[in-house]
């Protein structure tokens, strides 16, 4: 309730029933079942003595039942112009079952190089993807988000190995 709420106004402490006001004023309930099937493959090979390349691929299908029974109710006013106003009770049915399907596919390439036994180059670049899903506030589905990154790294070692510095840089655009 709150200071203005059903609670503290006489005309609602007694439900439809004529019981005490239970004070719950929404009922939400959600079922969401999620399907998910998906491949990938990778291939990698030393295409020179210190070279390797590497390059993967994978297939994704999502399909979500999404059943949402949320009801809300609340007290409204009727006649609110007159000196007496009376309340009523209002249920709203917010939730709809909702469905929808999603396909993806995504690939990532990388290379790395040996300078030296003490010193490694490798990179990399990729696409990424998430399924879209259902949306509770209105009726209908958001689509699925995809994303293009890339990654730099070097490794080395300094001192016979007793030192070790890695730096890496990378980027993503959703």
């Amino acid at each position: 309730g709150g200071e203005d709420g059903p609670d503290r106004h006489p005309a609602c402490r007694k439900n439809m029933r004529g019981g005490e006001s239970s004070g719950r004023l929404t009922q939400t309930k959600t079922k969401v079942k999620n399907h998910v099937v998906g491949s990938w493959g990778n291939l990698r090979g030393e295409v020179m003595e210190d070279l390797t390349l590497n390059a993967g691929g994978r297939y994704s299908y999502t399909h979500r039942d999404w059943n949402d029974t949320t009801r809300a109710q609340s007290f409204v006013g009727i006649f609110p112009r007159m000196s007496v106003s009376k309340l009523a009770l209002q249920v709203l049915q917010l939730g709809v079952a909702q469905d929808d399907s999603w396909q993806s596919g995504t690939w990532k390439l990388s290379a790395d190089y040996q300078i030296t036994s003490d010193h490694l180059v490798w990179t990399s670049v990729g696409t990424g993807s998430r399924a879209g899903g259902c949306n509770f506030a209105e009726e209908g589905s958001f689509g699925a988000e995809r994303s293009l990154s890339g990654e730099g790294v070097f490794k080395t070692l300094f001192f016979e190995q007793r030192l070790r510095l890695n730096l890496t840089g990378c980027w993503q655009d959703w």
